[in-house]
Order: structure tokens, then C-alpha cells, then sequence
């Protein structure tokens, strides 16, 4: 994901910076899918709420998109396995303002009506204003008929790509790079369409998996989506 793979970069540019411990994990984390294991997603969270990680420029960097990005995945991972909710939810009394931020970003996605009623528990006794706003929206998402999933949107910032990307890396399901493919099909602008070509080359590159998985789909690809995919998995072959 375009968030991840510029962490290194960016720590190095940064005059004097060191990258974040977490920063080794969160790599190996891109590949979580290959052989899931949702504890991983419990003791990457665990780390990630140690000050020296969740305090780091890089970790709170761009109004906290990459701690964004981590907790996405987080909630991925966590979906559809309650035991793993319930840990992340026993991390939040502990947690900093911006470590509740996070653990709530996860549980936007992994919640259950469970984790409903914790949030009404917290609520009654929480004092920072940020994270009543944080716990309050939270409730929100998780009461709708439906949960909204960044799958499940058009995309229109590169942003919205990063986020398919913790998708795919927790999941390996198709759903997140069909909406990043969808990009190339739509109007928007350049930037936005250069970021989903970059993001998608690179880890076909990467990703001997991800290769299988668009080409399984590829026949379902209209437009200008199939012929980027084309073209990208033509220079993976070496045609």
C-alpha cells in the first residue's frame, strides 16, 4: 500500500529520524494474508499502543493516516473472529487518547453489537473530548444497517487506496483491488489514477499471489481497468 512502502522512505529523509520499531512488523504485516493468524493482529496492536511507536513522526505522520492505515488492517484481521474484538477492546481502557483512537478505528470494522454496548460503558466515564467524538462516531458506524467498508465506495483520494490495500493485505480477498481497478474506469483526476498505477505495479511485483488473483479475474475487467491490468501484468511476465 502507497502508506506503508513510503514509511522507510520518509523516516530516512527525515534529518536525524529513526523508523519506529513497529516498522519492521508492519512490513511483515503486508503479508499477513499469506498465512493468517489473527493473534498477529492482537500482538501487532499491543506494540503498535507503546509510546515509542505511537508517539513516533512517522507512526502519527499526515493528520495520523499511516497509524490509520495499521489500524485498518487490524480491523480486517479481526472481522468475523469475536475473541480477537474482545482483546482489542480490554487494550482500550490502558490506551492513550491517540491509542483509543486507533484501537476505535479497528473495531469501525471488526465491532460487534457487543463492542456497542462496551462503547456505552466508555462513554460514561471517558473525559478526553476527542475520544468521545471518536467513540460517538464509532457507535454511529457500527448501528448502521449496513457497515460502510471502504470496498465498498468509489475511490477518489489516494487515501481511500491505501486503505484497499490494509484491506487486501488482512483479507487476500479480491473485493479491495476490483474497487482500486474501478479507479482506472472512472473520472478522477490524474493524480489519483497515477497513485492506483503505482501502488498496483508495485505489488504485483511483490506479490506472487496478488499476480494469480487479478489474472483469475481478469476476464471481468472492462475499459480502461483491463488494459492497465494487461499492460501491468505483461511487464511482471517480462512480455
Amino acid at each position: 500500500m502507497i502508506g506503508l512502502l513510503l514509511i522507510s522512505v520518509c523516516c530516512v529523509l527525515q534529518p536525524g529520524g529513526s523508523p519506529p520499531p513497529i516498522l519492521g512488523e508492519a512490513t511483515r504485516m503486508m503479508k499477513y494474508y499469506e498465512k493468517p493468524d489473527p493473534q498477529r493482529g492482537v500482538a501487532f496492536l499491543k506494540e503498535l499502543l507503546k509510546p515509542e511507536n505511537l508517539d513516533h513522526p512517522m507512526t502519527s505522520r499526515d493528520d495520523g493516516h499511516v497509524l490509520s492505515i495499521m489500524c485498518e488492517q487490524l480491523g480486517y484481521i479481526a472481522r468475523k473472529h469475536p475473541e480477537i474484538v474482545r482483546e482489542y477492546e480490554k487494550l482500550f481502557a490502558a490506551a492513550t487518547p491517540t491509542g483509543k483512537y486507533g484501537i476505535l478505528r479497528a473495531l469501525r470494522i471488526a465491532g460487534d453489537e457487543q463492542t456497542r454496548k462496551q462503547i456505552d460503558t466508555w462513554l460514561s466515564s471517558e473525559k478526553n473530548e476527542q475520544t468521545v467524538k471518536a467513540l460517538e462516531e464509532t457507535k454511529q458506524i457500527l448501528s448502521a444497517p449496513k457497515r460502510p467498508l471502504n470496498r465498498d465506495r468509489a475511490v477518489k483520494s489516494p487515501k481511500d487506496l491505501d486503505m484497499l490495500w490494509a484491506d487486501y493485505f488482512a483479507t487476500g480477498e479480491y473485493a479491495p483491488i476490483s474497487r482500486l481497478l474501478d479507479a482506472f474506469d472512472a473520472t478522477l483526476p490524474p493524480g489519483v489514477q497515477h497513485a492506483a498505477r503505482w501502488s498496483l505495479e508495485s505489488n504485483l511485483k511483490q506479490h506472487p499471489k496478488l499476480q494469480e488473483l487479478v489474472k483469475k479475474h481478469l476476464k471481468e475487467r472492462t475499459g480502461k481497468s483491463k488494459e492497465e491490468l494487461e499492460r501491468m501484468l505483461g511487464k511482471v511476465d517480462g512480455v
